[in-house]
């Protein structure tokens, strides 16, 4: 049972900013469910509205939790690597370009020592708490509809690594 509840703790850890956005979509969405149900009005597009609005905040929910998932898989990846390896910039690098990697990487160095480390690489690498939207974002915007995006932020494949012997509370 202890078991359990750690991985939760740390999966709820390592996407703490994504399941914050999906419980506030989600609350959204139960608002914006109410309002149809409760609609009594002759304005057909004001019951558009809140059905586009519904299924809006649906997704960003679903999409968020799925986005978590990934960023746990992640996670364990880069947590395996710096035991095996130590910290490494090129252990780091391919995950610092959005905010839930740099989260999921912060939270795998801070449990086997490295938390200071990786807050100055951040630092140094102009990485700010402010810095929430994703690199590629800012960049190139159309990359949100290539295949390698879906892939790589939403349908991570699972990542195999007994991770809960090297936590250290």
């Amino acid at each position: 049972m202890f078991v359990l509840f750690q991985k939760i703790k740390i999966y709820l850890l390592v996407g703490r900013f994504l399941h914050y956005v999906a419980f506030i979509s989600f609350i959204l969405f139960v608002y914006s469910l109410k309002k149809i149900i409760n609609y009594s009005g002759q304005n057909n597009i004001i019951l558009i509205m809140y059905y586009y609005f519904a299924y809006q905040t649906l997704g960003i929910s679903i999409f968020a939790e799925l986005d978590a998932r990934s960023r746990f898989q992640n996670y364990k990846q880069v947590l395996n690597n710096l035991i095996k390896y130590g910290f490494r910039e090129i252990i780091i690098l391919p995950m610092i370009y959005s905010k839930c990697q740099r989260d999921a990487v912060f939270i795998a160095c801070k449990q086997i020592g490295y938390g200071e480390t990786i807050k100055k690489f951040f630092y140094l690498k102009g990485y700010r708490w402010y810095h929430v939207f994703p690199d590629f974002l800012l960049k190139n915007p159309s990359f949100i509809l290539t295949k390698t995006f879906w892939k790589t932020t939403f349908f991570v494949p699972e990542y195999n690594f007994n991770y809960l012997q090297y936590i250290i509370d």
